[in-house]
């Protein structure tokens, strides 16, 4: 249940925790049980079976046929700039968590099956929609920190006190490098808008023009509600929106689709064939949103449009059978 959990709904985590299960699995009391590697890998393969059933990462893209996965040549191209890459981020956990693995007692395999295939999924594999496979770096600098660790213990404890304790000290601070990235990037580039943005929370008029939507909507419908507030309609209600966000791109759909939906909604035309096109079944306009406002009051007066529900200073409206297809 964990496994199909972890497929529906973070790929990543379930990548390393499956590779994880069936390492611990395979290393049976010290040794390797190929027995017990394959039931691990057959349980795993049983999850993306089930997995693939329930859609969410697996169901198919909206635009395009594949997934969005590719091969490639190191993360930063091939060259220099890869090893300035992984020098940067990760400095000399590198080095020190593959020498570590001699000196690991347990969980040896696993601890090298999740750094090898994370480093190889970073470097060999990318998604042309967005920088996630980086996510994967995460990974492996966990996996390494613990043989890491256990090198810098060697050089701290070592007969040569002052000279083990200098270098494990000096390995340590390298081995930060990670987080001395991380700051430099923050700083000089502050976080995307959308990571330091709140959520907007619904009003009471919202919430209970949300309650009287989700009883009458039903899939493909979009429901465009005009202003700020949509995000919280498609989070917190559940109705998908119209509005198009910097995330769209990465899951897979169309430029010319984002381009058309972009436009039909910032055009306001008045004729409402294109809005219904675009799937638009429910119009919510709220305080301030005047200028769709006056726009579905010129569709109501053309019979296009009729109100069908006020929930304070929110209006809810839906086509009429007498509007254009």
């Amino acid at each position: 249940m964990l496994l199909v959990a972890l497929c529906f709904s973070e790929v990543v985590v379930f990548l390393c925790f499956a590779g994880a299960l069936t390492a611990a699995e395979a290393e049976w009391e010290g040794r390797l049980s190929a027995r017990r590697a394959a039931a691990g890998v057959l349980v795993c393969a049983a999850a993306v079976l089930v997995a693939t059933r329930l859609l969410a990462f697996f169901a198919p893209s909206p635009d395009r046929a594949a997934l969005g996965l590719a091969s490639r040549h190191g993360v930063a191209g091939l060259g220099r700039e890869t090893l300035l890459w992984h020098a940067v981020s990760l400095g000399l956990l590198l080095p020190l968590g593959a020498a570590g693995l001699a000196r690991v007692r347990t969980e040896r395999w696993l601890l090298a099956f999740l750094a090898a295939g994370s480093l190889c999924s970073l470097n060999f594999v990318k998604y042309r929609f967005s920088w996630d496979m980086a996510k994967f770096g995460v990974v492996a600098s966990l996996s390494l920190a613990v043989p890491a660790a256990e090198v810098l213990w060697h050089l701290w404890t070592a007969r040569r006190r002052r000279l083990g304790r200098g270098l494990a000290l000096l390995a340590l601070a390298s081995s930060l490098a990670g987080a001395l990235f991380l700051t430099v990037l923050l700083t000089a580039h502050p976080p995307l808008r959308w990571l330091a943005k709140s959520l907007p929370q619904l009003t009471d008029d919202d919430a209970r023009a949300v309650d009287w939507l989700r009883a009458r909507w039903a899939p493909p419908q979009v429901v465009w509600r005009v202003g700020p507030t949509a995000p919280a309609y498609a989070v917190w209600g559940g109705l998908p929106q119209a509005g198009i966000d910097e995330m769209v791109a990465a899951h897979g759909f169309a430029p010319e689709r984002i381009a058309r939906r972009e436009r039909v909604l910032s055009a306001s035309p008045p004729d409402p064939a294109p809005l219904r096109r675009e799937g638009i079944a429910w119009i919510v306009v709220g305080p301030g949103d005047d200028e769709v406002a006056r726009l579905v009051a010129q569709w109501a007066a053309l019979g296009y449009t009729t109100r069908a529900a006020t929930f304070g200073g929110v209006q809810v409206y839906r086509w009429t059978s007498t509007s254009s297809p």
